[in-house]
């Protein structure tokens, strides 16, 4: 769609006229998908609040105890120092700056460049996507503080190892979610803020540029901060792999308490107790989102068409932006890089060894067992999940019938309750099924994760604003074109959200380490984890079954950066309810 500018007033095809036909296919196409949520997050939600009353060790007959796992928890140091622990990890430190604020400060420098630079800049900001991944980062970062032989070992002039410190083992697991927060927040929050601000140019054409600006900046900022909050208290990994909580809990995080509580010391009642907890902070922040979703009526539009954002920088700021950015990025990838490689090829003193760790890592038949079933776990996984989500999001975001604003709501409200939240209950009812040790234990308790039926539900809403549009131009020999046009936006839709159920799966440790038992089952993330627990010195063994791990990583950042440059720089998030007639 060209530039040309129109008025939109009232659109008809927005409104809620239910027939029997829409209503129909509206219900056949989010049944199965509201039914896997009922089933493997709704239904262990309520068991978690149930349980929360009992006194139950899973091996003999519960006991109802009232309020007392609630009573027990208020003097319990180690549950508000796994509170204090998780936010000192994420909000109460730097990387804060990574999550929120640096995505904000490049989206107000980008919003102003032109269309190649913008492209250039959003693919420098995507170049280190790989760190999106914090089970593999986390065991690079085992290594850099490996007591012997490690990097970062100990501070300048200290005698004890950073991670066996109670006093700074926290500052290493920080370190590990600086590279999460590098490689996925900064790119997604990047998305985010550039899409509001592009969207508010056209929702509020004819305000100032104050009020324009403000209104583009403060829904996504406070959406981002509940998005980075929600996902913070469910820090795990970083703990886990290189700390396993200590010591003396220094690193214990909330839901790394609740798992260990419930799966080691079998007390699913007091752990019910703190998840209720959880869970309600993350149902406020379902809430939240909610809110500003449908308080502004929110739209994912994509089209060429750009806003006018005022008077464009000049390009010679760009190109030195440009280059200073290319050689940041280059030392950044060079140094990760001979980390990576330095004792896994001998080097930093230690013996050479050239390709032997990486032809026993692609030679062992554990490794290779491993990869397959990571292969076929998450093809499966992906598949199903991103079509699920895509009927859902098509049915609640096109269709017009009754109930689907309720659903919508629910939705929104169990958004940030991830299977690693209620993980427990899924463990109870996988073997109340006898699918433990099973691939089915690895791939379902992701079918109850409603994040992507919203996402494409507001990208469904937005291709009716476009053929809205197009009915209001009038323009019937175009009709071909835009339907070959909204087909590849829905394609490319469709990867990005595979791209983040992805970075959801392979960030995963959880559920494979409460799931699987069975060696023979394990995904790469177990096999490393196997890796350290039976020959911790051999690290170049170690972090070369790492490096061969990345791999899929690896491409799914360069199909991530693919979309930097054609797709999401057409991506406008809309304020509909402001839009009465505004001109577009």
């Amino acid at each position: 769609m060209d530039n040309t500018s129109y008025t939109i007033h009232n659109l008809p095809v927005l409104e809620d006229n239910p027939d029997a036909n829409q209503a129909t296919a509206g219900w056949l196409l989010i049944a199965l998908p509201l039914l896997l949520i009922i089933l493997f997050q709704w239904i262990p939600i309520v068991q978690a609040f149930l349980l929360s009353f009992e006194r139950n060790n899973f091996f003999s007959p519960s006991e109802f105890i009232g309020l007392e796992n609630y009573n027990r928890m208020i003097p319990d140091p180690v549950f508000w120092l796994s509170i204090l622990n998780t936010l000192r990890i994420t909000i109460f430190s730097p990387n804060i700056i990574y999550f929120v604020v640096a995505p904000l400060a490049l989206a107000f420098l980008l919003i102003k460049a032109n269309k190649s630079w913008e492209i250039v800049l959003r693919i420098i900001s995507s170049l280190i996507i790989f760190c999106c991944s914090s089970v593999l980062i986390s065991y690079i970062y085992r290594w850099f503080f490996h007591p012997q032989y490690g990097q970062f070992s100990r501070f300048p002039g200290g005698s004890e190892s950073i991670l066996a410190n109670p006093e700074t083992a926290i500052i290493g697991i920080q370190f590990a979610e600086m590279g999460y927060g590098l490689g996925i927040a900064m790119p997604i929050g990047l998305i985010l803020y550039l899409s509001f601000l592009k969207g508010s140019a056209f929702t509020f054409k004819d305000k100032p540029d104050v009020q324009r600006i403000w209104s583009g900046v403060w829904r996504p900022l406070l959406l981002m901060f509940i998005v980075v909050l929600a996902f913070s208290l469910q820090s795990f990994t970083s703990s886990f792999s290189l700390t396993m909580g200590g010591p003396a809990n220094s690193t214990t995080t909330f839901l790394l308490n609740i798992i260990t509580i419930s799966l080691k010391h079998f007390n699913f009642g007091y752990a019910a107790a703190q998840q209720v907890v959880l869970i309600i902070i993350l149902l406020a922040a379902g809430t939240g989102m909610w809110f500003i979703l449908e308080k502004s009526d929110i739209k994912i539009w994509i089209s060429d068409a750009e806003p006018d954002m005022g008077r464009k920088m000049k390009g010679n700021w760009y190109i030195v932006i440009f280059i200073l950015s290319i050689i940041l990025s280059a030392l950044v990838l060079v140094i990760i890089i001979f980390w990576i490689l330095s004792p896994v090829f001998g080097a930093l003193g230690a013996s050479f060894k050239g390709q032997d760790n990486y032809s026993r890592v692609l030679f062992d038949h554990k490794m290779n067992a491993s990869l397959l079933i990571q292969a076929a776990v998450m093809f499966l996984t992906l598949v199903f999940q991103t079509g699920l989500a895509f009927t859902g999001g098509l049915a609640l975001g096109y269709y017009r019938f009754k109930g689907r604003k309720i659903i919508f709501f629910f939705l929104c409200l169990t958004a940030f309750i991830t299977p690693q939240v209620i993980v427990p209950q899924l463990y109870i009812l996988l073997k109340n099924f006898r699918l433990i040790n099973t691939l089915p234990a690895l791939i379902l308790p992701w079918f109850g994760c409603p994040i992507g039926i919203i996402l494409f539900k507001l990208y469904f809403e937005g291709v009716r604003i476009e053929s809205a549009i197009e009915k209001k131009q009038e323009d019937i020999r175009e009709e071909s074109p835009r339907r070959k046009k909204i087909i590849i936006n829905t394609i490319l839709m469709t990867v990005f959200v595979l791209i983040l159920f992805f970075i959801l799966n392979i960030n995963d440790l959880m559920i494979p380490w409460v799931m699987i038992s069975k060696p023979q089952l394990y995904t790469p993330n177990m096999m490393i984890n196997y890796l350290q627990g039976s020959m911790i010195a051999d690290y170049g063994l170690i972090l070369a079954a790492v490096f061969v791990s990345f791999i899929p990583v690896l491409i799914m950042g360069m199909v991530f950066i693919l979309l930097q440059a054609v797709f999401f720089p057409k991506m406008k998030i809309l304020h509909t309810k402001h839009m009465g007639s505004s001109r577009i």
